[in-house]
């Protein structure tokens, strides 16, 4: 069905049910969930949305609907920035509802009342809805799990480590995740909102989002020796210009699903599989925007990919002066 902007999907009743129903499903799930991938199934991580239901609608048709052997993780951050959070929570509760076994969901940073309701999501669900709607979406974010962890070995979280030492996954699994936003310089906070360093980065450092840190290499190791047999930490929460990241020899993956994000970056989004071995293939992808008049030149005109074309386009502009003075003597 086409995308109305400001328009209501769903019966404002309907989605007041579903909203209760996800609750009730989600506040079964402890803080840390344990994911076991066995014989041929395989584990699609969507990383953020941010409203952008075309990379969503785009990931299901490629990648189809969840079965008994494709399951799938959707990383936190489904809303705010982009036009289209309520459309995209209501795919995704509804996965959740549907195949509660084979859907799983994570909390972000903007799944918090504070941070949604100044990056566009209150505007949005009033606008379609209205402020009783948003305050029982946000009941429903504060029931999301914080980590994923994957045959014991891999971590999934939105966004990274944190300032403390000696963080356990027991420790995770004891706090108060119920609340409408993380408590300010919590270990919760930290796993919503850290960020990598760079390769020579160590220890952690203030984080210039304000909330989380900056943590380096070394204190990934020190967390998968606090967290044995933990070998890999796969994470969102970063645009990435090709949709996907590997930090730290490999450590460590960033997966970002918002494909030219906010209508005007040009990066592509990415999904990661991931097997039973915790070998993983990446997809990506430049989704078409939801409005024509989105569409950036390269995508509507141009058959190479987005990143190939901005490579192409950044030359061009490198030799522009060259290339004149070429055409001017033709």
């Amino acid at each position: 069905k086409d995308l109305a902007e400001g328009k209501a999907p769903m019966r404002a009743d309907k989605l007041n049910s579903l909203l209760e129903k996800t609750q009730k499903e989600l506040k079964k799930s402890p803080n840390v969930v344990d994911i076991e991938l066995k014989g041929d199934v395989t584990l699609m991580i969507v990383g953020d949305l941010h409203g952008q239901v075309a990379d969503l609608l785009h990931i299901l048709k490629t990648h189809d609907l969840p079965t008994k052997n494709k399951w799938f993780l959707f990383n936190g951050d489904f809303v705010d920035r982009g036009r289209f959070a309520v459309e995209i929570t209501i795919i995704l509760f509804t996965l959740k509802l549907l195949y509660p076994e084979y859907v799983f969901l994570n909390r972000g940073n903007h799944e918090a009342d504070d941070i949604n309701a100044r990056d566009g999501f209150q505007d949005e669900c009033s606008g379609k809805y209205n402020r009783e709607m948003y305050q029982q979406y946000n009941e429903t974010f504060a029931t999301l799990p914080l980590v994923h962890i994957i045959n014991k070995k891999a971590m999934v979280v939105h966004g990274g480590l944190c300032w403390d030492a000696g963080v356990t996954l027991d420790k995770i699994q004891k706090i108060d995740r119920f609340c409408l936003h993380p408590v300010w310089e919590s270990v919760m906070e930290d796993l919503l909102w850290s960020d990598p360093g760079g390769p020579k980065h160590c220890g952690a450092s203030q984080n210039d989002r304000g909330c989380g840190c900056i943590f380096g290499e070394d204190i990934v190791d020190e967390f998968f020796e606090d967290n044995p047999p933990l070998k890999l930490v796969i994470r969102s929460h970063e645009k990435k210009d090709r949709g996907y990241q590997e930090h730290f020899h490999g450590k460590l993956v960033t997966i970002f699903s918002a494909s030219n994000y906010c209508g005007d970056n040009g990066n592509d989004g990415a999904v990661m599989e991931i097997f039973p071995s915790l070998d993983y293939k990446i997809h990506t992808f430049y989704a078409t925007p939801a409005r024509e008049e989105d569409t950036k030149f390269v995508d509507r005109y141009c058959t190479l990919s987005a990143s190939v074309a901005a490579k192409l386009i950044h030359r061009i502009a490198e030799n522009r002066l060259q290339l004149l003075e070429y055409f001017r003597k033709c």
